[in-house]
């Protein structure tokens, strides 16, 4: 079998070299950061060094803190969650109707408490502009959320405008960003995005999967899901998982160090690809082509030519793309 071409990235990047040459020469798996003994306070080391790569690539302040998750969709219920956990009082929530569906999952589920949800439609070019997240709030309103990258498309959306504008009028509303896709692909700085929570997971930028981060403003208040230990501040509890951890920071390292070379090349692969398809098939649609988006992602439609069809076909010649999210699809 010939080896296959992964460009459906955005579901999951694939291994760094440099993770994969920390898996072959380090082994930290046996190893528990909350014990007292050598081996424990090692894996400690392991995991809190890769706090602060992780913390370094985001320009978190000091103050900030990083929690390590399963990946995205359990830090992004955790924010979203704890309007329940911390016994909020009920109010209206804006969201965008193309978040991410671990994003819009647990607001159905407040919805269920009394919550109202508020979805903003993004214009036809794709974008969420600053006017169009303010002019639905409300006075009631106790939570926004909005990706910095959206999945499907690469349209970057204005989050650190939007944010800073709510929080001059409103600053009692936790602000939210779910940064998945846009970490490693843009620069992403915590500070700037003037944000109070901010999810990522390892797997989008060359981590194993399993592992993502929940960057938290110092004065927010953001409660726990998972109860029965004081691990991660005692915002998380359970065991964690140093390996997978520490190939995070490894990660997070690489991105930082190789940021701009990185980007430039996603960037002209991207462009290339649009060029040879565009040379030799006709009837091609670049949406969203009108906005600024994240230099890896294309998102195309070809006039006669269906999706699911076209994922099935390039599958057999070992080409992976993808007809939409793979998390909506099971």
């Amino acid at each position: 079998m010939r080896h296959p071409y992964n460009i459906d990235v955005n579901a999951c990047y694939g291994l760094l070299p440099d993770v994969r040459c920390y898996l072959s020469t380090t082994d930290v798996s046996g190893l528990n950061p909350s014990s007292i003994h050598y081996g424990g306070q090692r894996a400690r080391v392991v995991v809190e060094n890769a706090r602060e790569s992780v913390r370094s690539l985001l320009k978190a302040d000091d103050k900030d803190r990083v929690v390590f998750t399963s990946g995205a969709t359990e830090a992004n219920n955790t924010v979203i969650l704890s309007l329940l956990l911390c016994g909020e009082k009920k109010g209206s929530i804006v969201t965008t109707a193309v978040e991410h569906p671990s994003v819009l999952a647990p607001m159905r589920l407040l919805k269920k408490f009394g919550y109202e949800i508020i979805e903003v439609k993004p214009d036809r070019s794709g974008y969420i502009t600053e006017d169009m997240v303010l002019e639905r709030l409300r006075d009631d309103t106790i939570l926004v959320s909005i990706m910095l990258a959206n999945n499907e498309t690469g349209v970057i959306y204005p989050v650190g405008e939007i944010a800073k504008k709510i929080k001059s009028h409103a600053p009692h509303v936790l602000l939210h960003c779910d940064a998945a896709q846009a970490v490693g692909k843009i620069d992403v700085n915590f500070q700037s995005l003037h944000v109070d929570a901010l999810t990522m997971s390892g797997h989008k930028i060359g981590s194993l999967t399993g592992v993502g981060a929940l960057v938290w403003r110092y004065d927010a208040d953001i409660c726990s899901m998972i109860y029965g230990g004081e691990q991660e501040y005692g915002c998380r509890a359970g065991t964690e998982n140093v390996t997978g951890i520490a190939t995070l920071g490894v990660a997070c390292d690489c991105v930082r160090e190789s940021f701009s070379v990185r980007i430039d090349t996603m960037r002209r692969n991207r462009d290339l690809l649009l060029s040879l398809l565009s040379s030799s098939l006709h009837g091609i649609t670049v949406h969203c082509e009108g906005v600024e988006r994240l230099p890896n992602t294309l998102n195309i439609a070809i006039h006669g030519i269906n999706g699911q069809d076209l994922v099935a076909a390039l599958d057999l010649e070992g080409v992976y793309i993808s007809s939409g999210s793979a998390c909506s699809s099971g």
